[in-house]
């Protein structure tokens, strides 16, 4: 199960215990995310484990699910079938230190089980900010730290520029289906 192979990377990652939480938020799966859980948090129970479900099934309602849960000052999003590198956690908490910095993101590389078609390379696109393919989730900007448009960045974020609460020109709003979304208006407040 990719769960618990995230999982099992994410106890291997390098900060200490006090420094991060790990929530994650079942999306009205029907596979085995609790069990997948209940066996990280067994595992390690020394981490700071939190589990939450979300009955309305969407990326974005888990995510904002998670947003809301979130007790630290910053917060990242992976998906459920991630593998980290040790350093990860590290490398973002290092980014955050640079000033006026607000989003931070890394590569995206897929792990293939066996090679891609070559048709697949035909949703690939490549410019000054990298190389990536909204399809996949993929983006690789490439070695060193430079400005990009945030459109390809959604990995960590500060939870004071993400998420306001009530301040500014952020609004939580329920759409038709129930999701909920985020609005951002550049002036002014903004309606439903």
């Amino acid at each position: 199960m990719a769960l618990a192979r995230t999982l099992t990377s994410i106890i291997k990652i390098d900060c200490l215990p006090d420094d991060f939480e790990i929530l994650v938020v079942d999306n009205a799966s029907i596979d085995q995310t609790r069990s997948a859980f209940e066996t990280a948090h067994a595992s390690s129970p020394h981490l700071n484990w939190r589990y939450f479900f979300e009955p309305i099934p969407g990326l974005l309602s888990a995510r904002h699910k998670g947003a809301l849960e979130a007790a630290g000052d910053v917060f990242v999003f992976i998906d459920d079938d991630v593998r980290l590198a040790t350093d990860w956690l590290s490398a973002i908490k290092e980014a955050f230190t640079i000033p006026g910095t607000a989003l931070v993101g890394g590569p995206s590389q897929p792990l293939y089980e066996e090679c891609p078609s070559e048709w697949l390379r035909e949703f690939y696109w490549e410019n000054d900010s990298g190389l990536g393919c909204e399809y996949l989730s993929v983006f690789d900007g490439g070695a060193g730290v430079k400005e990009i448009d945030p459109m390809y960045v959604w990995g960590a974020t500060k939870n004071s520029a993400a998420l306001p609460r009530g301040r500014g020109n952020w609004t939580w709003f329920q759409n038709q289906t129930g999701s909920y979304a985020l609005r951002l208006s550049p002036t002014g407040s903004c309606g439903s």
